[in-house]
């Protein structure tokens, strides 16, 4: 079995790296006869499985061209400046995906994260006619939406979208309304479509959706190699290759931008502040990594350590390592995987009760859940976790949860079977007489 995973990026968002990981398990534990690639608009590993669309040098700059346009055409639609897209029209992308080689072979297609001028709505049309079994893994709600990536309070997917939240210009037949429609009359062409969650929050969501309510739709979790993610130095030795004090207790908050304002970083800021002003605190500080701005780190009530945007591994697995609590005040999020990489270090983790975060935290044995919004109850589940009288115990939860939970082996696993099984569903459809 060949199996083509299409994703705009192999390493940029945690997208890219669930994909990436999903590659490497299937590869790994699929056996000889099975064998996987993806194709991406932006390769930035050395992974020999991942193969760059885009081979010659007016290929290169026009996807990238139609990067900067799609965020361009956004920015004029859009209601109000985000941090980050929250909306793909998906009007541009690269034609020559559905011609690939890598498709073309491909028994079975897994289509990811396709937006940033990747695929357009229709090269999704061209994919369709194809006519190979399509297994859709969902990083977010935009594959069932008019265009957001998270719906947040608005229900219109459930029905017909328009009137959009976050568009400028918005009417009953405005873009999303376009977009939804236009979804429809694509997913109509193929009957032979999956849909893959991994997490149950997002599976219904998707189940409730008026493109997805009659597909089939699996919960499957997104793997990593718990062998590769795990500590191979002491906490103390973590924390002095990083030039930190080893006397202090570090709470690690990571993300791509962390003033986009679905990570909730405000409230972990709310956090900091009643833990200073409640128990006036110094033992405590703070890592972060991603993308920040100086006012925001020197605004902050404890010392901040910023480590910037880290893309080596080996610096990542220092700076988990580094960590005694690893907080995610998302107020929306599918399945993060900093909380699984968190706890294949053993670092317990700190999350609002929000998406698909209460699906990984086992509340008070390898973390704390607190409720959506809630700073106080942030505050106190940090104070939890790095006041616990047995750190070491939740801490070794955390570690067995993540092999338990996500181990590769065992999500590869239910992978193929769904693949195989879709293929033999278009055998089926193409031989009716094997019914």
């Amino acid at each position: 079995m060949k199996i083509a995973l299409l994703n705009t990026s192999d390493q940029n968002g945690g997208a890219a790296m669930a994909c990436l990981n999903l590659l490497d398990a299937l590869n790994r534990w699929g056996g000889k006869n099975n064998s996987a690639k993806l194709l991406v608009r932006e390769k930035l590993t050395q992974n020999p499985c991942v193969i760059n669309v885009n081979t010659s040098f007016f290929k290169q700059k026009w996807a990238l061209a139609t990067f900067y346009l799609e965020y361009l055409y956004f920015t004029k639609i859009e209601k109000k400046k985000t941090a980050s897209p929250i909306f793909s029209a998906a009007r541009l992308g690269i034609n020559a995906v559905a011609r690939h080689s890598v498709v073309w072979q491909a028994d079975v297609i897994n289509i990811h994260w396709i937006n940033n001028g990747f695929l357009s709505l229709q090269n999704l049309e061209q994919l369709m006619n194809l006519h190979r079994p399509i297994v859709f893994h969902l990083h977010d709600m935009w594959t069932f939406t008019g265009g957001c990536h998270y719906a947040g309070t608005c229900q219109n997917y459930k029905n017909e979208c328009g009137n959009c939240p976050f568009l400028k210009n918005n009417s009953q037949n405005d873009l999303s309304n376009w977009v939804l429609t236009r979804k429809k009359n694509i997913f109509a062409i193929h009957k032979n479509i999956a849909i893959v969650a991994p997490s149950q929050w997002l599976s219904d969501l998707a189940g409730r959706s008026v493109l997805f309510k009659n597909c089939r739709i699996e919960t499957i979790r997104n793997p990593i190699d718990t062998l590769k993610w795990q500590a191979t130095q002491t906490k103390t030795d973590a924390q002095k290759s990083l030039n930190l004090d080893t006397s202090k207790c570090y709470i690690l908050f990571g993300a791509m931008n962390i003033n986009d304002t679905r990570k909730g970083f405000v409230y972990l800021q709310k956090a900091l502040e009643i833990l200073k002003n409640e128990t006036q605190n110094t033992d405590y500080e703070l890592l972060i990594f991603g993308k920040a701005d100086e006012k925001t780190l020197n605004d902050l009530p404890l010392k901040a350590n910023y480590l910037g945007l880290v893309n080596d591994f080996e610096t990542l697995k220092t700076i988990y390592t580094a960590a005694d609590v690893f907080v995610i005040p998302s107020l929306e999020d599918n399945l993060p995987n900093t909380i699984v990489e968190a706890m294949c270090f053993g670092v317990p983790v700190v999350g609002f009760e929000a998406g698909g975060i209460p699906e990984m935290i086992d509340h008070k044995q390898n973390g704390y859940i607190a409720k959506h919004k809630s700073a106080d109850d942030l505050a106190q589940g940090i104070n939890f976790v790095l006041k616990h009288t047995d750190y070491a115990q939740i801490s070794a939860h955390a570690r067995q949860k993540a092999c338990n939970a996500y181990g590769e082996q065992a999500i590869a696993k239910q992978y193929l079977q769904l693949f195989e099984q879709m293929i033999q569903t278009q055998q089926l459809h193409t031989n009716p007489s094997k019914l």
